[in-house]
Formats: C-alpha cells, sequence, structure tokens
C-alpha cells in the first residue's frame, strides 16, 4: 500500500516512492485517508503521467538493470495508447 501522504516523508520523498510503484507496475492501493491530506499530496496521487506508466497496455513490470552501492537503475517497456479526437 501507498505510503504517501501518511506522514513521515518529504515531499520530494512521496513522488519517488509513487513513482517507483509505477514503474514496478504495483497497483496504486492510496493508503491514507484523503479527506486529511495536503495538496501537495492530491498532486502527488493525481499526477496523469505517473499513472500512465503504471496503467501502460503492456504491462510489463520493471527490471534491475544496474545496482550499486549509491544507485538502482531499473527499466522497462511501455506501450502507450493513442486517442485520436475529431
Amino acid at each position: 500500500m501507498l505510503q504517501v501522504g501518511n506522514g513521515g516523508m518529504r515531499e520530494s520523498e512521496y513522488r519517488v516512492h509513487f513513482s517507483l510503484w509505477a514503474i514496478m507496475k504495483a497497483p496504486l492501493l492510496i493508503g491514507c485517508d484523503l479527506s486529511r491530506v495536503s495538496n501537495a499530496t492530491l498532486r502527488i496521487l493525481g499526477n496523469d503521467e505517473v499513472i500512465a506508466v503504471n496503467q501502460d497496455r503492456l504491462g510489463v513490470q520493471a527490471r534491475k538493470v544496474q545496482v550499486s552501492e549509491d544507485s538502482l537503475i531499473e527499466v522497462r517497456e511501455v506501450r502507450w495508447a493513442l486517442a485520436r479526437l475529431g
């Protein structure tokens, strides 16, 4: 369950947490009380671009390609769905 909005992290840490869950194709289950969260938390949880990464059509989870003492690099393929209007 996502920890965004539960307290204990800086806003930047919440953004990273949410983004990593999206990249890993984890279910984006909100674990905070939405009636009590800040506007910053709502912006993080409602980030359409991050949600699109999580919900792409291909559905492939990220894989680790490099791990070192101070970094982790994960990659995955994404297949975007396009809508043509008009």
